[in-house]
């Protein structure tokens, strides 16, 4: 597959965040993960063919930077989230007759 190959760290990246942020680039392209030597390695080609831009490039970095700040958040905000979801459903589901 011919297209732009960006390499990042596999320690710096968890698989979750690499496939969340591949996700948002699947309308207009072709995306591929791969995993080689401790390292993650995407590749980004276009479907109608034609090159991929660099900036493109840039902005995945963007949106990996900001997947993996949502991936910390979820993770710190789990419990509260789980708290306020019980309470959502025990209020939905409580017999107010």
């Amino acid at each position: 597959m011919h297209g732009l190959v960006i390499t990042f760290d596999a320690g710096v990246f968890s698989q979750e965040v690499m496939v969340r942020t591949l996700h948002r680039y699947t309308g207009p392209y072709f995306v591929e993960l791969r995993t080689e030597n401790d390292q993650w390695q995407v590749i980004i080609s276009a479907k109608d063919s034609s090159p991929v831009d660099e900036a493109v490039a840039a902005r995945f970095k963007n949106d990996l930077l900001d997947e993996r700040l949502r991936d910390s958040v979820r993770a710190q905000t789990a419990g509260v989230t789980e708290l306020l979801l019980s309470a959502a459903l025990t209020h939905a589901t409580r017999d107010d007759g």
